[in-house]
């Protein structure tokens, strides 16, 4: 609440010009009152105006982004409300906030102060009904940017404060420093710091090229002591220099004032890693001083002098690209030499008539002065050759070869590789296939070589790799001896060293087959799906005539049954035989007839 008073002499000359009601709404508006009538001691109050504030907003949080330290924040303007008017209550004052709603703030915590402004001298430190707010703004740092600070200072005052310094802090990106990077401290090294105290120091890392950013930040405490006992502090670091050094300088002449020490009074000079003059050669020096006392260190300050070396003022033109077509294999190329002032050497990759083969080649050149500058130009000579004949290719044979040890799933193979020749030069192997000691899954693989000559000229051949499982304990080779003409041999059946359903073994032969006399060559082999068989096991049986066999026992018996028959048989002919016999020796008479009794019969006459 404010009250101010206007002159009565004032008030009376407006109100005789203006009329009592336009000084009385004059009075309102002004929210003042009258200066007391020195005549009677009365007080003629007019009126008193009070202003109140408003829905202040609470303290907030806010996150920069993109990397920055800095962004933009709005906030809920507070309202002033008057206590007199047409309508009490109305907000007939306006307000005004430090910093304004909209404002870019850095990263920490920034206090906001809104007041109301109607009649108020804003430059007014006694602000009418105000109120106080905190926006907290988090930094945002960038992937790879960090910044490290120097570790807490501590220091003891002597007299009213002391000024302190620091190393300055390292800022990198992904670890490596860059001259895009600007540290800057607030308060910076070097400051006054008085009295007891523990001051905050905010140190920024920004990146010139984006305005991204990281922050760090360290403690200076000031404590009180007894000045004879004080350590010593060091004074007038020097800052950062850089010095130019010209094209035809091989060395640059350096020099800095030296930081003193104050201890208890006592100035002396620090202690510095370089001397305060000296001749270098161009490049990064930084310069360490710290000052001791009493057999302790209190405290160190480092600056960098860096010399830069100007760029010469030469500058090496080389031709444009140069392009040749031939027929042959090769050709000689010429061109014009760049010419560079001041060069005390070159070096070149290739020299005007040098031979070319076909193909891109880089020419470069590298020029160097006095002071070690180096300019350096390149160009290319591009050579074709009209051919179109590929490469002509010896393809490997189909290789195919079982695996080992028993059981494995893949096994290295070796195998002699394609090659090829051509008619212009040399052919080359483009990257991709597997190559000879490569591993190889079980199954086929097919591999694919494709040579190219220098012209561009392409040739490929193919061929496979086939890997198979193995087949464990196959037989060896076995001898059967018989005393018949063929024989059944029998071995242990082997088995394949895999489960992989793909492939099965077949055989040329089982164990128990009849074998004829002489070597039979038995196969195992293992078969794919795509019904293609792979020996990977063979062995003999040899069937050999007994030297001498046995008789068997019923050849005894054949024999006898046909010796018996044979004799039955010769005494039934002995018995028919004697029976044709008798009848012939004995003739009836019985049976003759009675006419021919007596009569003597006369053996015929065969004379006639």
């Amino acid at each position: 609440m404010t009250t101010e008073v206007l002159p009565t002499d004032l008030l009376r000359q407006v109100e005789d010009a203006l009329g009592d009601a336009v000084a009385w709404v004059l009075k309102l508006l002004a929210g003042f009152t009258l200066e007391p009538d020195m005549t009677t001691g009365v007080l003629p109050t007019v009126g008193v105006i009070t202003q109140t504030i408003q829905d202040c907003p609470s303290s907030f949080t806010v996150a920069a982004e993109g990397g920055n330290i800095f962004t933009s924040v709005t906030y809920n303007i507070p309202r002033c409300m008057s206590s007199m008017g047409p309508t009490p209550g109305e907000n007939a004052t306006s307000s005004e906030c430090r910093p304004p709603s909209g404002n870019k703030l850095g990263v920490g915590v920034t206090s906001v102060s809104c007041f109301c402004t109607s009649g108020v001298d804003p430059n007014n430190t006694d602000l009418p009904d105000s109120c106080t707010f905190n926006i907290n703004v988090l930094e945002s740092i960038p992937v790879g940017l960090s910044i490290t600070c120097p570790d807490p200072i501590q220091n003891v005052i002597i007299g009213n404060g002391r000024n302190v310094s620091w190393a300055q802090p390292t800022c990198t990106i992904n670890g490596q420093s860059d001259p895009s990077l600007i540290v800057t401290c607030e308060p910076p090294t070097g400051s006054f710091f008085g009295g007891v105290s523990s001051t905050n120091v905010m140190c920024t890392c920004e990146d010139t090229r984006n305005g991204t950013g990281a922050n760090c930040s360290f403690p200076v405490t000031i404590s009180s002591g007894d000045s004879l006992d004080s350590p010593p502090f060091i004074e007038g670091c020097p800052s950062d220099q850089v010095v130019d050094a010209e094209p035809d300088q091989p060395c640059v002449v350096i020099s800095y004032i030296k930081p003193t020490c104050n201890a208890s009074g006592i100035i002396t000079e620090a202690s510095c890693s370089a001397p305060t003059r000296q001749v270098v050669i161009p490049g990064n020096y930084t310069v360490t001083c710290s000052c001791e006392d009493s057999g302790f260190s209190v405290e160190m300050c480092s600056f960098t002098i860096r010399v830069n070396l100007l760029p010469p003022f030469y500058a090496a033109v080389c031709p444009v690209n140069v392009f040749r077509r031939i027929t042959g294999t090769s050709t000689k190329v010429f061109w014009d030499e760049p010419q560079v002032f001041e060069a005390f050497s070159v070096t070149r990759t290739h020299a005007p008539g040098d031979t070319f083969l076909c193909g891109s080649s880089t020419v470069s050149y590298t020029y160097q002065n006095m002071n070690g500058t180096t300019t350096t130009c390149s160009f290319l000579v591009t050579v074709t050759r009209v051919d179109v004949v590929p490469p002509a290719i010896n393809c490997s044979d189909q290789v195919v070869i079982s695996t080992t040890p028993a059981g494995s799933i893949d096994r290295n193979v070796d195998f002699t590789e394609p090659f090829a020749t051509d008619n212009a030069g040399v052919a080359y192997l483009l990257p991709g296939p597997r190559r000879s000691g490569d591993v190889f899954p079980l199954g086929e693989t097919t591999l694919t070589y494709t040579f190219q000559d220098t012209c561009g000229n392409t040739a490929e051949c193919n061929f496979s790799v086939t890997v198979i499982p193995g087949i464990e304990s196959c037989p060896n080779s076995t001898t059967v001896m018989t005393c018949n003409d063929e024989e059944s041999g029998s071995w242990e059946t082997p088995i394949i060293s895999t489960n992989d359903t793909r492939f099965t073994v077949e055989s040329s032969h089982s164990p128990g087959d009849v074998f004829q006399l002489g070597t039979t060559i038995v196969f195992y082999s293992v078969e794919e799906e795509q019904s293609r068989k792979h020996e990977v096991c063979n062995f003999t049986i040899t069937v050999k005539k007994a030297n001498s066999c046995p008789t068997a026992p019923y050849v005894y018996i054949i024999v006898v049954v046909v010796v018996i028959i044979c004799i039955l048989f010769a005494l039934f002919l002995l018995v028919i035989l004697k029976i044709r016999h008798g009848k012939r020796a004995k003739p009836s008479t019985d049976n003759q007839p009675a006419g021919n009794q007596g009569i003597r019969m006369r053996p015929a006459n065969h004379a006639n």
